[in-house]
């Protein structure tokens, strides 16, 4: 593929945020940051871990969060 800006548009396009669906009880005195979405990694319609999603496209953890972060 092209330049990094036309990859990262197209793994953008098989990414999706969505609300979370559960929520654990916290234990009293521990802080912990509450997460309010999840994301779903989709290869050819098929979804995927996070971690085969990664693999396939080569892509690191950082260049990940660096184009979810935007």
């Amino acid at each position: 593929m092209g330049n990094l800006d036309d990859q990262n548009a197209y793994l953008l396009t098989l990414i999706s945020s969505v609300e979370k669906q559960t929520t654990r009880v916290k234990k009293e005195g521990v802080k912990t940051k509450a997460k309010s979405k999840s994301r779903k990694y989709t290869i050819n319609g098929l979804l995927v871990c996070k971690e085969v999603f990664k693999s396939t496209f080569s892509i690191s953890n950082g260049r990940l969060g660096r184009l979810l972060k935007n």
